[in-house]
């Protein structure tokens, strides 16, 4: 397990190494985007370091994640790590929907394969289809 904490935030991240995905389980309040797209970076690097293309991330309390073009640019950014990797986020208690639909948008617009549930059926489901 993962903790960071400043003078602004806690938060950790906890992985399970599944048989077909990486599971990634995010606990804590994003204070702003830099916070955010560093926790980010984590999951990815965890997936990349062992080789899976699935990452499912399940985020409890996500906080405030940044504006709208916080939002894109972090995306951007991100999107080389992302590029060959297909990423299934839960947040059950769907905050910040509008900011969260405009970064799936944001995602498939640039090609990558990212989606937003708030059912881990859902999310699990759509993730094992992927190829």
């Amino acid at each position: 397990m993962i903790k960071i904490h400043n003078d602004q935030n806690t938060y950790s991240i906890k992985f399970e190494h599944r048989k077909t995905y990486l599971y990634a389980s995010k606990l804590g309040k994003q204070i702003n985007s830099e916070t955010c797209k560093e926790s980010w970076k984590q999951i990815l690097n965890e997936s990349q370091k062992n080789q899976y293309q699935k990452i499912l991330v399940e985020i409890e309390d996500v906080g405030d994640i940044g504006t709208i073009p916080e939002i894109r640019e972090m995306i951007i950014e991100l999107s080389d790590l992302i590029d060959d990797k297909s990423i299934a986020i839960i947040n059950t208690q769907a905050q910040n929907f509008k900011t969260i639909r405009f970064a799936e948008m944001s995602a498939t617009n640039l090609g990558l394969q990212v989606k937003f549930y708030t059912s881990v059926g859902e999310a699990k489901e759509w993730l094992l289809l992927q190829e």
